[in-house]
């Protein structure tokens, strides 16, 4: 009982530091997965934005958003070794640039041809 106590102590005290120093996202976490909570990381705080979950193998996968130059890298942190893997990295400027990709209908040009009948 005491060993739970202490752990339960040392968690909140922890969560309290983090949130002093400002490192835990303003945005209402109810609005968005739990399993992706966002930190801002580097030098300025404004261009690297780091996402984590714990995967359904037991694999921390981060990824890493360098919003400057909009490279998306993920990243496989194994539980038991700590070991970690690259696993993919992509600029997705090319990606933001397209319509549409592997859409459903209602497709987005559909849905703007309603919009200006309006």
């Amino acid at each position: 009982m005491r060993s739970v106590l202490i752990g339960m102590g040392g968690g909140l005290l922890i969560a309290w530091a983090w949130m002093a120093v400002g490192t835990i996202s303003s945005d209402a976490y109810g609005q968005r997965a739990a399993a992706t909570p966002q930190h801002e990381l580097g030098a300025d705080g404004e261009h690297l934005l780091a996402l984590s979950c714990v995967t359904s193998t037991n694999v921390q996968q981060i990824v890493l958003i360098d919003k400057q130059r909009r490279v998306l890298s993920v990243y496989h942190v194994e539980s038991q070794s700590g070991a970690i893997a690259l696993k993919s990295v992509r600029n997705c400027s090319g990606d933001m640039l397209m319509d549409e990709f592997n859409t459903s209908e209602p497709k987005p040009q559909e849905i703007r041809a309603v919009l200006e009948q309006r």
